[in-house]
């Protein structure tokens, strides 16, 4: 799915439903998602935007990690 906005917080809440939007925000997942780096542990993996999104790069938010033992 492409889209504007981002659903993570709305996935989060419906997964996890006794949850709240500050339990969101201190999941390990939306640390990931911010601007701080990731854990040593996980190296992370270049990932190129393909053909069909040309010209969405501004919009399409792509984060790949491996996990290194």
């Amino acid at each position: 799915m492409v889209s504007h906005s981002n659903f993570l917080s709305q996935y989060y809440i419906a997964l996890n439903p006794t949850k709240s939007e500050a339990d969101y925000q201190r999941s390990f997942g939306f640390r990931l998602m911010g601007d701080t780096p990731p854990p040593s542990w996980l190296q992370p993996i270049n990932y190129a935007v393909s053909g069909e999104l040309a010209g969405l790069e501004t919009i399409v938010f792509v984060r790949l990690f491996k996990v290194i033992p």
